[in-house]
């Protein structure tokens, strides 16, 4: 038996559903752009699954944010592909985690949030939050900044921001509000803070020293002039 067709016509779950209803035994094929995927069934029950990055529940999640892309299906031996998801895995719990997978990053896309992203809290920050994103908002670092710090899973990535942003509890920073702002690394920011913890004062304090260090650099230097004219008498 082979099956083909296009994702935005036929959804992952309503793919996997087919197949595991017929108890077929083979590999699912997926493409998207440059992107392969693949998805082995025994018995209509999935037993591995790998893309270019992962494998296992974690890729198999990650498939249903593919809307787009192509599929086929083609019955095979599998007896020799290792098992990646445990046998007492549930088929309809995995397909509900990817459904609301899905919802979720489609909530956030129509809020226009995105690794790019800048957020500013609204609550006080905490260090016994649950949500370890939030105690990293700061209203300046962008979101890939703070998930490359934190080596979170797309999808818990995705958990953690929905959850902010459906509870209201950080705002996103237009690019329009950032006009008059500056971002600092949080390396900065760091050492900043060694010398006064409010960051405004930091910066005032820091170019007042520029300043000054600027005005005896120009003293120094016609002092020196002064020098050498004499010496050259």
């Amino acid at each position: 038996m082979q099956l083909a067709g296009e994702l935005s016509k036929i959804n992952l779950a309503s793919l996997v559903q087919l197949i595991h209803n017929g108890e077929l035994t083979g590999k699912i094929c997926l493409t998207q752009g440059a992107f392969t995927a693949f998805i082995f069934v025994e018995n209509g029950r999935i037993i591995h699954v790998e893309t270019d990055t992962s494998s296992g529940a974690e890729a198999f999640l990650d498939l249903f944010l593919w809307t787009s892309g192509s599929f086929s299906f083609i019955e095979c031996d599998v007896s020799e592909i290792r098992k990646t998801l445990s046998v007492g895995a549930s088929f309809e719990k995995l397909i509900r985690q990817g459904i609301e997978y899905l919802r979720k990053k489609q909530y956030l896309d129509e809020h226009k949030v995105n690794s790019r992203s800048i957020l500013k809290s609204r609550v006080l920050a905490s260090t016994n939050s649950g949500n370890p994103i939030l105690n990293k908002l700061n209203g300046f670092s962008p979101l890939e900044n703070i998930l490359s710090e934190l080596q979170l899973s797309k999808k818990d990535a995705v958990e953690y921001i929905h959850e902010i942003i459906s509870s209201e509890q950080a705002e996103v920073i237009n690019s329009d509000d950032m006009t008059n702002q500056v971002i600092l690394p949080d390396w900065v920011i760091a050492r900043l803070k060694q010398d006064n913890a409010n960051i405004s004062e930091a910066i005032v304090q820091m170019v007042i020293w520029a300043d000054l260090m600027k005005c005896w650099m120009y003293k120094a230097e016609s002092d020196l002039g002064h020098i050498v004219e004499q010496l050259e008498k």
